[in-house]
């Protein structure tokens, strides 16, 4: 990018009812305008003979008349462009809408089908878990600590029947400054 467009590069953010309103209250204006302030020049018609009847006066009544056409043609032209330009926009702002909807109707599919999902991670974490209770076991208790699934649930059937106590002492001896000493 060139240095000096990436300091002025910002992001803007303009909702699809706003592009609506500026497509069908500011562009239409904006046609009516160039429609209204137009049409006295477009309609001014001028003979050749108005310039006279030497034959630089001719010239001159021809080039006039011609340079006429040509811009009346170019007000014309930018006025079909503004109304070319809204129709896209609002095409465009219909398209992308119907975008967001599929694209939303998808992710919520998607989510759908995960809705009492067991994932292979909770299954063979928590099989693993059963398959090495003996390894896992403690040796002050004798029993393997709870299996826990990711949200913090107990898995059905495997709640201990004496939960372990939280500890009563801090795990590191606590500094008079407020902190805690470490070893």
């Amino acid at each position: 990018m060139i240095p000096e467009l990436a300091s002025a590069v910002h992001t803007v953010e303009v909702t699809i009812d706003a592009i609506r309103d500026i497509a069908n209250s500011t562009l239409p204006n904006a046609e009516n305008d160039a429609t209204h302030s137009s049409t006295h020049f477009r309609n001014l018609t001028l003979d050749v003979s108005s310039f006279g009847d030497s034959p630089l006066g001719e010239e001159l009544g021809r080039q006039h008349k011609g340079a006429h056409e040509v811009f009346v043609e170019t007000i014309r032209g930018t006025i079909k462009d503004l109304q070319d330009f809204r129709q896209k926009l609002l095409d465009a702002m219909d398209n992308h809408e119907s975008t967001d909807a599929a694209a939303q109707a998808m992710l919520l599919s998607i989510s759908k089908r995960y809705h009492g999902h067991e994932y292979h991670s909770d299954h063979n974490y928590n099989q693993a878990r059963t398959d090495q209770s003996e390894n896992l076991r403690t040796s002050s208790s004798g029993e393997a600590p709870p299996a826990n699934t990711f949200d913090g649930s107990q898995p059905a059937g495997d709640t201990p029947a004496n939960p372990p106590a939280p500890p009563s002492t801090p795990a590191a001896p606590v500094d008079p400054a407020g902190g805690a000493t470490y070893s």
